[in-house]
């Protein structure tokens, strides 16, 4: 099984990042220092209260990769706090949050 191209490219990494950011509403480092517009957004774009939006982290998203492959590929970690977003194709921290959220994960 090949490592995905993001893995082994920082450049192509961080060009999937920024284009996430600008599309998909990839958020802050530390969404826990952001401004409550921040979250009011989220929770609308996912039809939820504000307290259960807050929820839904790249920690917890069906696309979040953390299997064994993924850390042996550079785009993950042994304890969860980077893992490979497989919907946008970047290594991305666990408490990040962006507007694809999809329920069923982590990839382990």
């Amino acid at each position: 099984m090949q490592c995905p191209a993001a893995t082994q490219n920082p450049q192509l990494n961080k060009k999937n990042r920024q284009r996430t950011v600008q599309q998909y509403g990839f958020g802050p480092r530390n969404p826990r220092g952001v401004n409550k517009r921040f979250w009011a957004d989220k929770a609308r774009r996912f039809r939820l209260p504000v307290l259960l939006a807050r929820f839904r982290r790249c920690r917890n998203c069906g696309a979040y990769d953390v299997t064994d492959h993924m850390v042996a590929c550079g785009g993950a970690s042994e304890d969860g706090m980077l893992g490979f977003c497989l919907g946008h194709k970047f290594s991305c921290e666990a408490e990040r949050v962006c507007d694809t959220w999809k329920p069923g994960g982590p990839v382990i």
